[in-house]
């Protein structure tokens, strides 16, 4: 017997302060999405109030986050982060004072499955604007968060187990945003 198709809800989080320059990236990245996805994928501006957040995340069967991040790499860099490190990055304050892990680990809520698309900063300080650099990267993202979205979205995609949609989904869209810098 085939498994019937089903459709994982999926939010999509921009997180971050638009009134500090490049880490607005996750508002400025959400705004451009607008009416890009079908209704099982949810856009959700939080900002930096991830306490308003946590309820409706916690439900949701996958979070993609879309943040500042502080890797060490070139400015506008993209990183995707899933499991533990996913965890880790949005459990740092930074200007957030409380990551949205931290707050949904508080809650007592299950754990979702979350997807960090980062991209480093260039220039953290006052200012709406984000720096060429990452602003260059803004489209990028969004080509990243439509195949991440896209992957969960497929007919089998409930049938598989975590670590394996993961790792395949994770790997083909990190590949992708490579050859994005070629």
């Amino acid at each position: 017997m085939r498994n019937q198709a089903v459709t994982l809800r999926v939010i999509v989080a921009g997180l971050g302060n638009e009134l500090l320059s490049d880490d607005g990236v996750g508002i400025h990245a959400l705004r451009a999405m607008a009416g890009m996805f079908p209704p099982s994928v949810e856009l959700v501006e939080a900002g930096t109030s991830v306490w308003a957040l946590a309820d409706m995340v916690s439900a949701g069967d996958v979070v993609i986050a879309i943040d500042a991040v502080e890797s060490g790499r070139p400015a506008g860099s993209i990183v995707l982060l899933s499991g533990a490190d996913a965890q880790q990055a949005l459990r740092a304050a930074g200007a957030h004072g409380m990551g949205l892990m931290d707050v949904l680990m508080l809650g007592g809520a299950d754990t979702p499955r979350v997807i960090v698309v980062g991209v480093e900063p260039e220039y953290v300080g006052y200012g709406m604007q984000l720096s060429p650099a990452v602003a260059r990267a803004v489209p990028h993202v969004i080509a990243a968060v439509e195949r991440i979205a896209g992957a969960w979205q497929t007919d089998d995609a409930a049938a598989l187990p975590m670590q394996m949609k993961n790792r395949a989904s994770m790997h083909a869209i990190a590949a992708h945003i490579r050859g994005l810098y070629q």
